[in-house]
Parts: structure tokens; sequence; C-alpha cells
């Protein structure tokens, strides 16, 4: 059994287009407006588990200056458990270790 012809059309042209991707490129501002010259930066990572198998991470970056704070979201990432089971220290661990 064969995909339908519109689907198969839909996909070889969206194929074709997947080159074009290496030249698309977002900027990251992280700063709505420049700061003064003198400013002071922190890295903010936070890491949990869940019992249920979910481990994940989140960085935040903080901008001080003299007269202004910044804080803005920069990434985040998060797993699943393999099937087996570990435990919930092991995945505050792992947590940690993504984190890193």
């Amino acid at each position: 059994m064969s995909l339908p012809d519109d689907i198969i059309s839909l996909s070889s042209d969206w194929c074709e287009g997947v080159p074009q991707l290496t030249d698309f490129s977002i900027p990251r501002c992280y700063f709505s407006d420049p700061l003064v010259n003198n400013f002071k930066t922190l890295e903010h990572i936070f890491s949990d588990a869940s019992s249920k198998g979910i481990w994940n991470s989140s960085l935040y970056l903080r901008v001080t200056s003299s007269n202004k704070e910044i804080l803005t979201f920069v990434a985040s990432k998060n797993r699943i458990a393999p099937l087996k089971t570990l435990t919930l220290p092991r995945l505050e661990l792992m947590g940690a270790l993504l984190s890193a």
C-alpha cells in the first residue's frame, strides 16, 4: 500500500526546501536595549527530576548594571528516562549532568 499522491507531493516539496534551512538564522537578542558599560552577568541554571522518569534543565541569564536588571530565558533541555527503573537521586544527578 502506498501513500496518496497529495502526501507524496507535499513531502517531496518539503524535502526540496530543507537545504535552504542552512542559510536560515534567528538572532538571539537577550537584551531589549543596550546597557551601560559597567554590567555584571550571571547564569542561573535549574535542573529537576520527577519520579515519573523525566528530568530537565533550564538556563536563564541575569544582567545587572548600576540602574537596571534584566533576566532572560536562554535555553532548556529535557529527557525521558530509559525503561529501566532509576531512582530519583539518580535522575537528579542526570539532570545536573544535563545542566553541565
